[in-house]
Protein backbone atom coordinates (compact mmCIF):
# COMPACT_ATOMS: atom_id res chain seq x y z
CA UNK A 1 0.00 0.00 0.00
CA UNK A 2 1.31 3.45 -0.93
CA UNK A 3 2.13 5.92 1.81
CA UNK A 4 2.94 9.63 1.57
CA UNK A 5 6.31 9.93 3.31
CA UNK A 6 8.89 12.50 4.37
CA UNK A 7 12.05 12.57 6.49
CA UNK A 8 12.44 15.32 9.08
CA UNK A 9 14.01 16.49 12.30
CA UNK A 10 11.36 16.45 14.98
CA UNK A 11 11.10 19.48 17.27
CA UNK A 12 11.10 19.27 21.05
CA UNK A 13 7.94 19.85 23.09
CA UNK A 14 9.48 23.10 24.38
CA UNK A 15 10.11 24.39 20.85
CA UNK A 16 6.58 23.45 19.75
CA UNK A 17 5.14 25.32 22.75
CA UNK A 18 7.12 28.44 21.79
CA UNK A 19 5.95 28.08 18.19
CA UNK A 20 2.34 27.72 19.35
CA UNK A 21 2.61 31.04 21.20
CA UNK A 22 4.22 32.71 18.18
CA UNK A 23 1.42 31.39 15.92
CA UNK A 24 -1.19 32.78 18.32
CA UNK A 25 0.49 36.19 17.98
CA UNK A 26 0.52 35.87 14.17
CA UNK A 27 -3.18 34.98 14.06
CA UNK A 28 -3.97 38.38 15.58
CA UNK A 29 -2.76 39.98 12.33
CA UNK A 30 -5.59 38.28 10.38
CA UNK A 31 -3.33 37.16 7.56
CA UNK A 32 -5.10 35.15 4.80
CA UNK A 33 -3.04 32.08 5.73
CA UNK A 34 -3.84 28.47 6.67
CA UNK A 35 -1.55 28.01 9.68
CA UNK A 36 0.19 24.71 10.40
CA UNK A 37 -0.83 23.09 13.69
CA UNK A 38 2.12 23.51 16.11
CA UNK A 39 2.34 19.74 16.67
CA UNK A 40 2.90 19.28 12.90
CA UNK A 41 5.81 21.75 12.58
CA UNK A 42 9.09 20.02 11.77
CA UNK A 43 12.30 20.54 9.79
CA UNK A 44 11.83 18.66 6.52
CA UNK A 45 14.99 17.06 5.14
CA UNK A 46 13.43 15.18 2.22
CA UNK A 47 9.87 14.96 0.96
CA UNK A 48 9.54 11.48 -0.52
CA UNK A 49 5.88 11.57 -1.55
CA UNK A 50 3.75 8.56 -2.39
CA UNK A 51 5.86 5.46 -1.97
CA UNK A 52 5.44 1.71 -2.13
CA UNK A 53 8.99 0.89 -1.00
CA UNK A 54 9.34 -1.07 2.20
CA UNK A 55 9.71 1.22 5.22
CA UNK A 56 12.52 -1.04 6.51
CA UNK A 57 14.38 -0.54 3.20
CA UNK A 58 14.23 3.24 3.55
CA UNK A 59 15.18 3.10 7.24
CA UNK A 60 18.20 0.85 6.60
CA UNK A 61 19.52 3.04 3.80
CA UNK A 62 19.15 6.23 5.88
CA UNK A 63 20.74 4.57 8.94
CA UNK A 64 23.85 3.82 6.83
CA UNK A 65 24.00 7.51 5.87
CA UNK A 66 23.83 8.67 9.50
CA UNK A 67 26.79 6.62 10.75
CA UNK A 68 29.28 9.50 10.47
CA UNK A 69 26.93 12.33 11.49
CA UNK A 70 27.35 13.87 14.96
CA UNK A 71 24.53 15.66 16.77
CA UNK A 72 24.33 19.42 16.22
CA UNK A 73 22.10 22.33 17.23
CA UNK A 74 20.09 24.95 15.39
CA UNK A 75 18.15 28.03 16.46
CA UNK A 76 15.09 29.73 15.00
CA UNK A 77 15.89 33.10 13.44
CA UNK A 78 13.98 35.34 11.03
CA UNK A 79 10.70 35.12 9.18
CA UNK A 80 9.98 35.22 5.46
CA UNK A 81 7.96 34.03 2.47
CA UNK A 82 8.47 31.54 -0.36
CA UNK A 83 8.98 32.07 -3.24
CA UNK A 84 9.42 35.76 -2.33
CA UNK A 85 7.61 38.62 -0.58
CA UNK A 86 5.92 39.80 -3.81
CA UNK A 87 4.23 36.42 -4.40
CA UNK A 88 4.08 34.73 -0.99
CA UNK A 89 2.78 31.16 -0.94
CA UNK A 90 4.46 29.86 2.23
CA UNK A 91 5.26 31.71 5.48
CA UNK A 92 8.36 30.32 7.22
CA UNK A 93 10.83 30.78 10.06
CA UNK A 94 14.53 30.60 9.25
CA UNK A 95 17.30 28.79 11.08
CA UNK A 96 20.81 29.56 12.28
CA UNK A 97 23.44 27.45 13.98
CA UNK A 98 25.34 24.54 12.48
CA UNK A 99 23.88 24.87 8.98
CA UNK A 100 26.89 23.13 7.41
CA UNK A 101 26.14 19.93 9.35
CA UNK A 102 22.46 20.29 8.42
CA UNK A 103 23.28 20.57 4.71
CA UNK A 104 25.65 17.59 4.93
CA UNK A 105 22.90 15.57 6.62
CA UNK A 106 20.38 16.52 3.93
CA UNK A 107 22.77 15.62 1.08
CA UNK A 108 23.54 12.25 2.72
CA UNK A 109 19.83 11.50 2.98
CA UNK A 110 19.11 12.44 -0.65
CA UNK A 111 22.03 10.29 -1.84
CA UNK A 112 20.86 7.36 0.28
CA UNK A 113 17.33 7.59 -1.08
CA UNK A 114 18.61 7.86 -4.66
CA UNK A 115 20.63 4.67 -4.13
CA UNK A 116 17.40 2.72 -3.58
CA UNK A 117 15.54 4.47 -6.40
CA UNK A 118 13.58 6.98 -4.32
CA UNK A 119 13.34 10.39 -5.95
CA UNK A 120 13.06 13.57 -3.90
CA UNK A 121 12.48 17.22 -4.77
CA UNK A 122 15.03 18.71 -7.14
CA UNK A 123 15.01 22.27 -5.81
CA UNK A 124 17.83 23.48 -3.61
CA UNK A 125 17.49 22.75 0.11
CA UNK A 126 16.54 25.86 2.08
CA UNK A 127 16.41 25.12 5.83
CA UNK A 128 13.17 26.46 7.33
CA UNK A 129 10.12 25.69 9.43
CA UNK A 130 6.84 26.11 7.54
CA UNK A 131 4.31 28.09 9.58
CA UNK A 132 1.52 28.43 7.05
CA UNK A 133 0.36 28.44 3.46
CA UNK A 134 -1.23 31.48 1.85
CA UNK A 135 -4.85 31.00 0.87
CA UNK A 136 -5.46 30.71 -2.86
CA UNK A 137 -7.34 33.21 -5.00
CA UNK A 138 -5.76 36.35 -3.53
CA UNK A 139 -5.45 39.25 -5.94
CA UNK A 140 -1.86 40.19 -6.92
CA UNK A 141 -1.93 43.38 -4.82
CA UNK A 142 -3.22 41.46 -1.79
CA UNK A 143 -0.28 39.05 -2.16
CA UNK A 144 2.19 41.94 -2.31
CA UNK A 145 0.60 43.54 0.76
CA UNK A 146 0.75 40.26 2.66
CA UNK A 147 4.42 39.74 1.77
CA UNK A 148 5.31 43.24 2.93
CA UNK A 149 3.44 42.81 6.21
CA UNK A 150 5.12 39.48 6.92
CA UNK A 151 8.64 40.74 6.21
CA UNK A 152 8.07 43.66 8.62
CA UNK A 153 7.40 41.20 11.45
CA UNK A 154 10.15 40.10 13.76
CA UNK A 155 10.36 36.56 14.96
CA UNK A 156 10.32 36.25 18.72
CA UNK A 157 13.55 35.42 20.46
CA UNK A 158 13.12 31.68 20.75
CA UNK A 159 14.76 30.27 23.88
CA UNK A 160 14.82 26.64 22.87
CA UNK A 161 17.36 25.10 20.56
CA UNK A 162 16.66 22.43 17.99
CA UNK A 163 18.82 19.41 18.74
CA UNK A 164 19.47 17.36 15.63
CA UNK A 165 20.45 13.90 16.87
CA UNK A 166 18.05 11.73 14.88
CA UNK A 167 15.97 11.71 11.72
CA UNK A 168 12.33 10.66 11.76
CA UNK A 169 10.40 9.03 8.94
CA UNK A 170 6.83 10.33 8.89
CA UNK A 171 3.70 9.38 7.03
CA UNK A 172 1.54 12.34 6.04
CA UNK A 173 -2.12 11.40 6.05
CA UNK A 174 -4.26 13.95 4.25
CA UNK A 175 -7.55 15.03 5.85
CA UNK A 176 -9.96 17.85 4.88
CA UNK A 177 -8.92 19.81 8.02
CA UNK A 178 -5.20 19.41 7.28
CA UNK A 179 -2.61 16.65 7.33
CA UNK A 180 -1.89 14.29 10.19
CA UNK A 181 1.78 13.38 10.59
CA UNK A 182 2.38 9.91 11.98
CA UNK A 183 5.94 9.00 13.03
CA UNK A 184 6.88 5.60 11.61
CA UNK A 185 10.59 5.37 12.47
CA UNK A 186 13.37 7.16 14.38
CA UNK A 187 16.90 6.79 13.10
CA UNK A 188 19.53 7.97 15.59
CA UNK A 189 22.85 9.47 14.41
CA UNK A 190 26.00 7.36 14.61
Amino acid sequence: MKKRLFLAIELSRETKEELAQFLEDLKRHYFPVRWVAPENIHLTLAFIGWQEKEIANIKNQIAKRLDDISPFTLRISGIGCFPNNRRPRVIWLGLTGDLESLKELQVNIKEGLAKIGVKTEEREFTPHLTLGRVKRDLRPQALIDLGQRVTKLEALEFKSEILADKVCLFESILHPNGPEHRKLEEIIFG
